[in-house]
């Protein structure tokens, strides 16, 4: 009898693993997509969270003039170079590496069949890079890049870590329910293990919601000295009032004719990333401040700012760029509007 509740136990146990292990699977996967963009911004730097072109980037070196002059050989081997590179997360998020390597070989071979675009950066500084939107770029596969981590050495050691984290209060739970089902157990010790039970939900529920409660962003000040401002808060959009995982600071300068905008963002990614933008000051009154993106820069939208010196605020409003480029098809008309506001708001979600 002992060897067969030992059997069963194990069973149980090895059953519990792969749950675990599936699980961990699907959640691992469903959060590498979110790096999809590390792969696409060799083929379009638009998609990167901070956009930006450089040789660095297989787009921006296929747009050198000293790549144009290499041999075919020396093209081949840069493309091979290049791929091995990205190979490890090409493996983790679920590209084919063999359709991988054949793009990476092909635009090198035929990259003057892709135009030359020029980014455009704040002050008018532009790089050249291929615009290799059409040039087959492949895509990875869901079930893929499950199958690579399923079968990986991380899977099991991971799983393996919380198994007993699962498997310890499940039998604590099993063992309480067999206890005051017993009919030679007193009543009063039902009553105390079933309380104990209790508790230990109670306080595993406790430590979960404490752990959605973040704070949201930065605090909101605005500050005004005649020729200088300085505003920090979080941004907040008008048509859905919940605080974002950022905090931003505003600094204009009436001498310099110019104001620098800098944003800490949690990336999807679950890193902390800064933004930088030059904003040209187009009023500057008593009143109210108006700032206005330049309309080079590239984007499907352009930016307004307004800061209301009376009653201390800061607005943003967008409007679509025209005409509309192929990206920008899909992006609502607006306008939209948002607000700096105080972010220290708690809030009971992850970010």
């Amino acid at each position: 009898m002992p060897q067969l509740s030992l059997k069963r136990l194990l069973s149980w146990l090895l059953g519990l693993f792969v749950v675990i292990q599936v699980g961990v699977a699907v959640w691992t996967v469903r959060d590498s997509q979110r790096s999809l963009w590390l792969l696409e911004k060799e083929m379009n730097p638009l998609v990167s969270p901070y956009p930006a072109v450089s040789e660095a980037k297989w787009c921006g070196m296929l747009a050198t003039m000293e790549f144009a002059q290499k041999s075919e050989n020396e093209r081949i081997h840069l493309a091979d170079q290049k791929f091995a590179e990205t190979r490890n997360t090409a493996y983790q998020t679920g590209y084919s590496l063999e359709d991988l390597q054949s793009w990476f070989r092909h635009t090198a071979m035929d990259f003057r069949l892709y135009p030359v675009r020029d980014f455009t950066y704040a002050g008018g500084l532009k790089e050249p890079y291929r615009d290799l939107r059409r040039s087959g770029f492949p895509r990875p596969t869901y079930l893929q890049s499950f199958v690579r981590f399923l079968s990986s050495v991380d899977s099991a050691r991971l799983s393996l870590v919380l198994l007993p984290v699962l498997a310890i209060p499940l039998l604590i739970f099993r063992g309480a329910i067999a206890a005051i089902r017993d009919p030679v157990l007193a009543g009063r010790w039902k009553v105390l293990v079933g309380s104990l039970v209790v508790l230990l939900f109670l306080a595993g529920v406790a430590v979960w919601w404490v752990g959605r409660l973040r704070v949201g962003g930065g605090p909101y000040n605005f500050y005004d000295r005649t020729d200088y401002v300085s505003v920090s808060g979080t941004w907040t959009a008008a048509a859905s009032p919940k605080h974002q995982w950022q905090t931003t600071k505003l600094d204009c300068w009436r001498t310099w004719d110019y104001c620098i905008e800098a944003t800490a963002v949690l990336s999807p990614e679950k890193y902390l990333k800064v933004d930088m933008i030059y904003w040209p000051i187009l009023e500057w009154e008593p009143e109210r401040i108006v700032l206005q993106e330049d309309e080079s820069l590239p984007g499907c939208y352009v930016s307004r700012l307004e800061l209301d010196r009376k009653i201390k605020t800061v607005r943003m409003t967008k409007t679509a760029r025209t005409p509309k480029t192929d990206d920008c098809a899909g992006v609502p008309e607006g306008p939209l509007f948002s607000e700096l506001t105080d972010g220290l708001t708690p809030v009971f979600r992850r970010p």
